[in-house]
């Protein structure tokens, strides 16, 4: 048991997972879109891409926590935090690499949403990050992880100046938006005593989190519809839009952090698998 745990740990808090989850939904994209899968310049880029921006977030982040509000889930961090150094460096070495391999198109279009990642997680801003600032740590994930996942793909394949492709990306960033919703409310007390403002702090964000995820079901239904997805593809999409409702009105009962950074990042993964399979 503790040898599974132990690997548990290195996969969630090392950052494996959440970047097997950003190569989940690259190549849900590029399914959906017709292409083939697996692994060429641009999904090394994305996982190991991610594997460092997280990596080197979580260790900057532990400089901003405050002792009275350390928990479990940060003392695990802090625990692997050189283990984590060596896997962020490891990323950061293989996005470099793969970056020089991608296509003209996407080395152009991937600068921006690096530069606002570096920017959310290191402190630029007089000792802020960008997520540091009032609400906008939500809609960065989501323009980040959009941009990433879904335009990225239909660049690579042509298809960004498309009907079908922007129906995905307001799909995708819907989605994106609802899971992360459960996370800010994991995270309202540490923010507030960091003195970040987040939606939370001012609403109950679960209505709005239903209708953001419902609002993503539509905009399946209409790639279904244009002839872009397939019926088993918006049931896949439907049932883990399903699940986050779920999952997002459960949250706020919820302190174990394998529900949050387990379960609810995997609906990515999840996604990916029914939109294979179904």
């Amino acid at each position: 048991m503790r040898l599974l745990t132990s690997v548990l740990h290195r996969l969630l808090y090392g950052h494996f997972w959440i970047a097997a989850c950003a190569l989940a939904m690259y190549w849900q994209s590029r399914l959906l879109f017709g292409a083939d899968i697996g692994l060429n310049a641009t999904s090394v880029f994305l996982f190991s891409g991610t594997l460092a921006l997280y990596g080197l977030h979580r260790l900057i982040g532990l400089n901003f926590v405050t002792g009275s509000e350390v928990t479990s889930r940060f003392d695990i961090i802090a625990a692997i935090r050189s283990e984590t150094l060596i896997y962020a460096l490891l990323g950061s070495l293989g996005a470099g690499i793969s970056f020089f391999y991608l296509p003209r198109q996407l080395q152009l279009a991937v600068p921006l949403p690096a530069l606002l990642s570096l920017a959310y997680a290191l402190p630029v801003f007089r000792k802020k990050r960008l997520r540091d600032f009032p609400y906008i740590k939500i809609f960065l994930i989501a323009l980040v992880w959009t941009w990433l996942t879904a335009s990225l793909p239909a660049l690579e394949l042509g298809l960004f100046n498309t009907p079908a492709a922007w129906w995905m990306m307001a799909e995708r960033s819907l989605f994106i938006f609802g899971i992360t919703l459960p996370f800010d409310l994991r995270d309202r007390e540490t923010d507030t005593a960091a003195g970040i403002s987040t939606l939370p702090s001012i609403m109950d964000v679960r209505p709005l989190g239903l209708l953001v995820l419902l609002a993503a079901i539509a905009c399946a239904w209409a790639n279904l519809q244009g002839g872009l997805y397939t019926r088993g593809d918006w049931t896949a999409i439907s049932i883990t839009c399903l699940l986050a409702m779920i999952f997002l009105w459960l949250s706020p009962n919820v302190k174990h952090d394998y529900f949050f950074s387990g379960l609810i990042d995997g609906l990515m993964l999840l996604q990916f698998l029914g939109v294979w399979f179904l």
